[in-house]
């Protein structure tokens, strides 16, 4: 069940072949005619049901009026993953999430590394969200257009994605180094932790740098009082540092993994 104007809408533009069906609230007129004409040329069933029936459908309030009933988001192989980041024309950007447990942090991750040009997305399969309704919509449908993977070892994973030739950089408060000082140009994987916990130790262990965000201290506050960043907050700035690193008038040769 996909539910929010913006997961629905790019449901119903990139992934039409895999809506079964739509669902309005009653009463709701304003702004559905694009979304009825995508249904229609797609030749998707439209129902009009009461709110609290929506309501119950999609396990909440947040709907905003209308609801696809969609086949499973697809996950793309890791033999997709790896074919992807030894292709192109520009260094591969992945991204990997070690144990997002919040559906709203993992859509907007996806939609973070959709928006930076990110080439796939890793998660692992136990302990961690995957492509729920919530995710799709907190990613404002970017994760039916983003390339995720699910793996069941995400150490191992990080291990052959030092072996495609990606500098693993894994994201941390305490790391060595500060992001910025990171050449982000290279083939580069961006490792955010969990909510809580942040990276696990065998992951951490697995990376080739642990890096930090910069964290001026405030005036008046205490050394460390406050000093994290929200998963997906983490995720996005390190993603768009990469970004104003490759940008096309930044000069030098292009660094290789070491």
């Amino acid at each position: 069940m996909i539910y929010g104007r913006h997961a629905v809408k790019a449901a119903l533009r990139g992934q039409p072949g895999r809506v079964r069906e739509l669902i309005l609230a009653q009463g709701r007129r304003a702004d559905v005619e694009e979304l009825l004409g995508l249904a229609r040329a797609a030749g998707v069933r439209v129902r009009r049901r009461p709110r609290p029936e929506l309501d119950r459908l999609t396990g909440t309030t947040a709907h905003q009026g209308l609801a696809l009933i969609v086949d499973p988001i697809p996950f793309v192989s890791w033999e997709e993953v790896i074919s992807r980041v030894g292709q192109g024309d520009r260094p591969p950007l992945v991204v990997v999430a070690d144990g997002i447990q919040d559906a709203g942090n993992l859509g907007s991750i996806i939609r973070s590394a959709w928006c930076a040009g990110a080439d796939a997305l890793i998660i692992p399969k136990d302990r961690a969200a995957s492509l729920t309704g919530a995710v799709a919509k907190a990613s404002a449908g970017a994760a039916f257009v983003m390339s995720v993977a699910r793996v069941t070892n995400l150490t191992e994973a990080i291990k052959m994605l030092q072996e495609a030739g990606l500098w693993v950089i894994g994201l941390d408060p305490a790391g060595d180094q500060v992001l910025y000082e990171v050449d982000l140009r290279a083939p580069t994987a961006l490792v955010v932790g969990g909510e809580d916990k942040g990276l696990r130790p065998r992951v951490r262990g697995a990376c080739d740098v642990v890096a930090r965000l910069p964290m001026p201290i405030a005036p008046n506050a205490e050394a460390g009082e406050g000093r994290s960043l929200n998963a997906a907050v983490a995720a996005a700035v390190a993603l768009f540092e990469a970004v104003r690193q490759r940008r096309p008038d930044r000069e030098g040769d292009l660094p290789q993994r070491p």
